[in-house]
């Protein structure tokens, strides 16, 4: 077999990614890689990278112990078609990159952990299984060209946030999740439905987005952090104000806390308040997940939110000497 794209990938420009592939190596190479959509056929539909397959991955099976091990067998019998069909097309080997909304390296908090590592093992086809640093996420904002199937909507001359169509269309029909009595988390729709936020009794709305904007001013009181759903976002100048804000709530009313989609970014900053409280990172996202199944924060702000709970932890240790 002409192994041509296997030999001139694999011996130079694959050797620096063990594990993950950053988005313009996949630019560069995107005719000599077999990308792989991980999220469900509807997010795909509404946007996805040029030329990548559709592969949905349920990720609710793959962190099931029981169904695991026969559903990654049946996912990989699937893959491997694939890259039969890409090499008989092409007669050369393919390396295969996965992709879900914000893949980063595989940590145990992404599902992709264990299916990447199960691939290793049982090596079903020649070339090297990679995953793509950011995700759709990131790629999508960095490449919009080789994105089919998304929209710019320009917030400001300055910045220019990207937004996929799927974020338009899904997410937005569920109600504000209860998180605490006074703290709901919820979705742009939620916060310009008046109905439901005076059902809910909220007083208080804090935006997590820059491309957001406060639909009611004067009726509630406003925050706006002017984060974006990016996996180079940093969370932590914004961290003391969003819990500040949120504590002022928790003594004068409800506080809606919002992005878009109100998986991501608002999750991220719900999650930090349940550090600042005295969980753990891992006490935290079981207790938010038990609240809200479908959040999924950038792995960049699930990184910093880890960090954020070695400072919650170093200042507590400080408290308890002085």
């Amino acid at each position: 077999m002409d192994t041509c794209c296997h030999s001139s990938l694999s011996a130079t420009l694959l050797e620096g990614f063990p594990e993950s592939l950053p988005p313009k190596f996949l630019v560069e190479h995107l005719d000599q890689l077999l990308v792989v959509d991980l999220r469900c056929s509807q997010l795909y539909s509404l946007g996805h990278i040029r030329g990548s397959y559709s592969l949905p991955l349920k990720k609710k099976k793959l962190l099931n112990s029981e169904v695991a091990d026969s559903y990654v067998h049946k996912w990989l019998r699937k893959l491997s078609k694939f890259v039969d069909e890409e090499r008989l097309k092409k007669n050369c080997v393919f390396h295969v990159v996965l992709y879900d909304h914000s893949s980063t390296e595989t940590t145990k908090w992404n599902p992709i952990w264990k299916l990447f590592n199960r691939c290793h093992q049982l090596r079903l086809f020649d070339g090297s299984i990679f995953v793509l640093n950011g995700g759709f996420s990131l790629f999508s904002h960095l490449y919009p060209k080789d994105v089919v199937g998304c929209r710019v909507i320009e917030g400001s001359e300055k910045t220019a946030a990207l937004v996929p169509l799927f974020r338009c269309n899904m997410f937005q029909d569920s109600a504000p999740c209860k998180i605490f009595s006074f703290v709901f988390l919820g979705n742009e729709r939620n916060a310009s439905d008046r109905d439901t936020l005076e059902s809910l009794q909220i007083t208080h709305i804090l935006i997590v987005g820059e491309e957001l904007v406060a639909h009611f001013p004067g009726v509630y009181e406003y925050k706006q952090l002017m984060i974006r759903d990016l996996e180079t976002q940093e969370l932590h100048p914004f961290l003391e104000e969003a819990i500040d804000f949120i504590e002022r709530a928790k003594y004068s009313g409800k506080v809606l806390v919002h992005c878009y989609a109100g998986v991501s970014r608002s999750a991220a900053i719900v999650l930090a308040y349940l550090i600042y409280l005295g969980n753990t990172f891992e006490e935290s996202w079981k207790f938010l997940v038990s609240r809200k199944k479908d959040i999924q924060p950038l792995g960049n702000f699930i990184r910093q939110l880890q960090q954020y709970e070695e400072q919650c932890k170093s200042l507590q240790l400080f408290d308890s000497c002085v």
